[in-house]
Formats: C-alpha cells, sequence, structure tokens
C-alpha cells in the first residue's frame, strides 16, 4: 500500500489505502514504513493519502467521490451515513449529514442481475429513496460515467449543498 500510496496519482492511491484500510491494515505499521521511507519520493504524498483513507469506503466509485469533494475544496463527506425514516434505517454510501444531502454510487452489478432481481431490486431502491426524501434528505446518484467528467460532478455536488443549504432557511 505504501508503495503505491508513494507513486500513483492521489485519487488511485486513496482508492488503494481505503481498500487496504477495509481489508485491515495496521494504520501504526503504514505509519512506521513511511517513518522509516523518510526523505525517500512520494513519502509526503503517501502521509497526505493516509490521513485522507477511510476503512468505510466500500467500492473504488465510492472513494473518488470522497477524493474529487475533497480536491475542489469541499467538506469531507461521511461514508456509510445511516438515517432513520419510516420504512426502517438506511445506510447511504456517502453523506453530509448536516444538510442532509446523500450520494449513492451506483455501480452496473446492482442492477444487472448480480444482487438478485434487478426489478426487485429497483423498486426497494425507489421506496428506500422515497423514504430518505421523506425524511428530508436530497439524494444524489452517481454513476462511473460521472466520474469521466469530475468538474461536472462536482458542479452537481456543490449545487446539492447549496440547495440544501437554501431549503433549511
Amino acid at each position: 500500500m505504501v508503495d503505491c500510496a508513494r507513486s500513483l496519482r492521489p485519487s488511485s492511491a486513496l482508492v488503494v489505502a481505503d481498500s487496504a484500510l477495509r481489508l485491515g491494515a495496521d494504520v501504526r505499521l503504514l505509519d512506521q514504513i513511511l517513518d522509516e521511507s523518510a526523505g525517500k519520493r512520494g513519502v509526503i504524498q503517501a502521509r497526505q493519502v493516509l490521513q485522507l483513507a477511510d476503512a468505510r469506503s466500500e467500492s473504488p466509485g465510492e472513494t473518488l467521490v470522497r477524493w474529487f469533494a475533497l480536491d475542489a475544496g469541499l467538506p469531507p463527506l461521511v461514508p456509510q451515513f445511516c438515517v432513520k425514516t419510516w420504512r426502517g434505517e438506511f445506510r447511504l454510501d456517502l453523506a453530509w449529514p448536516e444538510l442532509r444531502v446523500g450520494l449513492e454510487f451506483d455501480g452496473v452489478v446492482k442492477y444487472a442481475g448480480g444482487m438478485g432481481d434487478p426489478a426487485g431490486r429497483l423498486l426497494a431502491e425507489k421506496k428506500r429513496e422515497d423514504a430518505l426524501r421523506e425524511a428530508g434528505w436530497t439524494i444524489l446518484r452517481v454513476t462511473w460515467e460521472d466520474l469521466k467528467d469530475p468538474e461536472r460532478l462536482v458542479g452537481r455536488l456543490r449545487a446539492a449543498r447549496r440547495l440544501a443549504r437554501e431549503r433549511a432557511r
């Protein structure tokens, strides 16, 4: 993980770091390796990446959304944030809880039958999202295609934050 964090683009390095932490990498050991690597190329970047890494990110897509938001100067998104609704408790992939803005990263597997009946999955997701909206949440859906245009994605994130602040007045 340390070599990747030192040599990859920061966004890619963060994907590796999040995954490593999710799989149980020892942060103290990683810090020790970085201490022993002091002065080598990429160590400063690796330290920065490790500070941003979060084991709660469950997919590379979620990590990249977090990265693009942070890189644009937006506040950190909270991964796997739980929201209680009348239909039960739901976990958002990413959230700005203070604004009630949630983001869901949608990959193809969920809707292509890799996670059960696609029609049933879609209906359950609609009910879930309706309950979240009724609880006052703004939900943005992000796909791999959205990640190809980070500026547009960041524009959507900024707009959602702005609208949520206006709604709260």
